[in-house]
Order: structure tokens, then sequence, then C-alpha cells
């Protein structure tokens, strides 16, 4: 028998990084800005989310997790440690920052329970937030134009496992290889040259 779990509005990749891109438009972020997230999460948000709350709560309160946001209300909480490596700005503490901002945007006030007799992956919540936090963080048009794995990691400020995983999505498998772009194919019978 199927069990109750929380599920997300149903969306696809292309709607949440719609969102994604909407969202840094509307925080005044250009393609290629680093995404200040220590920043963003502690400042900004309080300026424009009501009832919007950043907790930090001590070591292992969290289980397993490095951070939890709450569905029917807009709080994010972080634990101590991964909280204390976003502020150095450390990679993979900015991702989980913007995961739980996924979170927050996409599914506080807006999730319900379903009985699901198979894995369907437009309505997981965390998929929906990985897709964000990976749109957010590391915008298509952006990413499109870094030379490596190395310059995303670099220009982005995040781990290679994301900028990898990033690569693999955008089908851009070339930048995990080291290798150069694949050259698009000339278009024939549209010469330059005219014949009088």
């Amino acid at each position: 028998m199927a069990k109750a779990q929380r599920v997300a509005r149903p969306r696809t990749r292309e709607e949440i990084e719609e969102i994604a891109w909407r969202t840094r438009n509307a925080l005044g972020l250009q393609p290629f800005d680093r995404v200040p997230v220590s920043k963003l999460l502690e400042h900004v948000l309080p300026e424009l989310i009501d009832d919007y709350e950043l907790r930090v709560v001590e070591h292992g309160a969290l289980g397993e997790a490095e951070a939890i946001t709450d569905t029917s209300r807009p709080i994010i909480t972080f634990d101590e440690v991964i909280y204390n490596e976003l502020y150095r700005d450390r990679p993979r503490p900015r991702m989980t920052g913007i995961h739980e901002l996924g979170h927050l945007l996409l599914h506080t006030g807006q999730t319900g329970l379903a009985f699901l007799r198979k894995f369907d992956p437009r309505v997981d919540l965390e998929r929906q937030a990985d897709i964000f936090a990976e749109s957010f963080m590391m915008p298509e048009c952006a990413f499109r134009r870094v030379g490596s794995i190395r310059e995303a990691m670099h220009v982005f400020g995040v781990s290679r496992d994301a900028a990898s995983f990033r690569a693999r999505t955008l089908k851009m498998r070339w930048l995990i290889d080291g290798k150069s772009p694949p050259r698009r194919p000339k278009k024939k019978g549209h010469s330059k040259r005219r014949t009088p």
C-alpha cells in the first residue's frame, strides 16, 4: 500500500529554471554575478518576506540535515557548523543555502500530502529545490560561456560536483572531460560568394 508523503505542486525543470531566473532578476543579480548567499539569507530576505526568520541551532540538532526549511512558515534553520561554513563562503554550504531558499519560495505554504504508488519527480520537494539551487547559482546563459569546470567553480562559487552536475544537466559533458566544445557543422548550400 502507498504511504502518504509530502509533495509539491507539479513543476517541470523549465518552470523551476524560469522561477530561479526571475528571482535573480528581482534581486538585481546579473548572470555572472556571484550570489552573496549569507547576505541574501541574513539581510535581504528579512526585508522582502514578512515573518521570515533565519535560525541557527547547535550541531546535531537537525540530525543528519545541514539545514531545513519549514513548509508552513518562512523559516530556514541551519546547523551551526554549516552556518559557520556558509559565513566563510564555502561552496557546499552556499549551495545548501540556496537549496533552502528554493524550498522557501517553492514550498512554504504550498505543499500537501499524497499517496503515490511510484516516484514522481515533478512533485518531489528535494528535486525541485535542487533544480532551483543549480539554476539560481549557475544561470544557463552564463554557464554556457564558461570554458572549464574550474572556471565555473571560481565564477559561481560552487563545488566541483555542483559544476559537473550542471554541465551534465545542460548536456555540456565536454566540460567535464576537459575537451574543447563541439564544433557546429557549417550549413551546406550557403556560400558567401555570389556569382554574377
